[in-house]
């Protein structure tokens, strides 16, 4: 299992984007196949440029998550 967390933020006018927390599992099966999964949830800070790009009236931030599954064979 890998975790990772990044709390993203830009190199000048220290802008906070938001954070993002990501999960992977894999597991090898018969030496030839690995199956895994992968989640990661993107949380948009709400501060007033965040906010602008989605429309002031809105009050809404972009928040994303997103699962994959995915498989790899070897030969």
């Amino acid at each position: 299992m890998i975790a990772v967390y990044h709390d993203l933020n830009s190199d000048q006018g220290s802008y906070d984007f938001g954070e993002e927390f990501d999960v992977q599992l894999a597991a090898t099966f018969d030496k030839r196949l690995i199956l895994g999964l992968k989640f990661s949830s993107y949380n948009a800070d709400r501060n007033a440029q965040n906010l602008a790009r989605n429309g002031l009236n809105s009050g809404v931030t972009r928040d994303v998550d997103k699962y994959w599954a995915f498989a790899q064979v070897s030969f």
